[in-house]
């Protein structure tokens, strides 16, 4: 599990005078379950492509088990790809979709039989085996397209949005059943999305793809907590980014100041200057909402604004605070500690300062 199985080094794809991935690094684990997350055009699918072998890097190295592939095609690639349009023969049946690559690679009739069972086992569409695959639904289409690749035992998946097409529901449902069919057949899978939920569900570990940069790969847990910059922060569920100037403190304490308040932070946690700009981020979960009257505890600020916009979603309620001119602060309460707000009244909010990510500007 610990073994690199796709080396990724200083790899660049240029089309014309349009620079797409930029210096990219990355190494991915043998078995492992890595989720490429980016917004349209960050240059996540491309650097699938290359892994594939439909895009030769510009500059830059691509290796599988050790060994360098930028000019090996495609077909002899270790590598399988499932795409969001299956690419499914509609005029095959299930059994012959999933043995088409098999004969042509002239296995014997019994070995393709027993390796089709197999993969539909894997993907529980044993009782679809002889069904045409113009009559199965969305995500059975899915299976198959998966049970294609599977079934050649690639040493690594490429998965581009295939859940793109599918409706909300049917969506999570493949999501659960993605995670199950990895670690049933143990092999590394590489995933491309732009859905954020998705990639923090479904992954080992996720690489952050911003404008070509490779702007973080770590576990979901902990790009959440600790991004690695604004976008990433942004980027990944929802947050608070604030601006502020760090002013001077106290012996142990930094004091910062935003258009609207002022707040402390140790000297300890916080590598900063008197004088520097920072960007703070806070989690909506991180702030909560406490009387005007409370006192501040343990050095945590308190900033009073007016309620301006309350969501439900769900058992949970999106609570907006405007603190300022330019500034509204996002609150996640449950609907049971928000019950009662009103839109208009003065509310105000609380965070620790521990649970907050700064960087600098």
């Amino acid at each position: 599990m610990h073994d690199s199985i796709i080396e990724l080094q200083n790899v660049t794809k240029t089309f014309e005078s349009n620079t797409v991935v930029k210096d990219v690094n990355m190494s991915i684990r043998a078995g492992e379950f890595v989720t490429l997350l980016g917004p349209s055009g960050s240059g996540k699918t491309t650097i699938l492509r290359m892994i594939a072998g439909f895009e030769k890097p510009t500059a830059g190295r691509i290796a599988i088990s050790g060994e360098e592939i930028n000019d090996v095609p495609a077909h002899r690639r270790p590598v399988n790809t499932v795409f969001q349009q299956y690419a499914l023969f509609p005029h095959l049946n299930v059994f012959d979709n999933i043995a088409f690559g098999l004969r042509l690679k002239k296995y014997p009739r019994s070995d393709i039989e027993k390796r089709v069972k197999a993969a539909l086992a894997m993907v529980r569409m044993d009782p679809y085996i002889k069904a045409k695959v113009r009559k199965l639904s969305g995500g059975q289409q899915q299976r198959v397209a998966i049970a294609r690749a599977i079934v050649n035992e690639p040493k690594v998946l490429l998965l581009d949005e295939p859940l793109g097409a599918l409706d909300m529901k049917l969506r999570r449902e493949m999501q659960l059943e993605l995670k199950r069919i990895h670690r049933d057949v143990g092999i590394t899978f590489i995933y491309v999305t732009h859905d954020q939920e998705e990639a923090m569900a479904m992954s080992d570990r996720v690489a952050v793809i911003h404008s070509g940069h490779l702007a973080q790969f770590a576990p979901p847990e902990e790009i959440y907590s600790q991004p690695s910059t604004p976008f990433v922060a942004g980027f990944i569920g929802e947050t608070n980014l604030l601006e502020a100037v760090v002013d001077d403190g106290d012996t142990s304490h930094w004091r910062l100041s935003t258009e609207s308040f002022s707040l402390t932070v140790s000297k300890r946690n916080h590598d900063i200057r008197p004088g520097e700009r920072v960007t703070l981020s806070i989690r909506p979960e991180s702030m909560r909402v406490v009387a005007n009257t409370q006192t501040q505890e343990s050095r945590q600020p308190v900033v009073t604004g007016t309620l301006t916009e309350r969501v439900f979603v769900g058992a949970m309620v999106k609570t907006f605070v405007r603190i300022g001119p330019e500034t509204v602060l996002q609150c996640l309460e449950t609907a049971v500690a928000a019950q009662g707000r009103r839109i208009g009244e003065e509310v105000a909010l609380t965070w620790n300062c521990d649970h907050m990510v700064m960087f600098p500007t």
